[in-house]
């Protein structure tokens, strides 16, 4: 990485970087759910089984617009409004357990 950055700059990195690992990330995007079950199962599963509660879960019928940084390479990356989807955990039929967005109802 030191040597591609000197001759050619943080620009090249990028380049050679999105080309090596850009496999390895559409193979786990495609097969991982294979590998792993979705966050959200394996804390349904790993409640009822060690605690023994099925959580609930309140999901918003629309979705809010946000802000959305994607800043991990290049902090020039101006941030981009997406519609996000509030999900919260119902705790004791009322209380919020916690609360998180995501992009989709699922």
């Amino acid at each position: 990485m030191g040597a591609i950055f000197e001759d050619g700059g943080i620009n090249e990195v990028v380049r050679v970087y999105k080309h090596l690992l850009s496999p390895l990330v559409i193979f786990i995007a495609k097969f991982g759910k294979d590998c792993y079950k979705e966050p959200k199962e394996q804390f349904v599963f790993q409640s009822m089984s060690e605690f023994r509660l099925k959580p609930k879960f309140h999901i918003s019928e629309k979705a809010s617009v946000m802000e959305v940084t994607s800043r991990m390479i290049n902090a020039d990356v101006p941030i981009t409004m997406a519609k996000m989807y509030k999900a919260e955990v119902i705790f004791r039929k009322t209380e919020v357990m916690c609360t998180s967005f995501g992009n989709s109802r699922r």
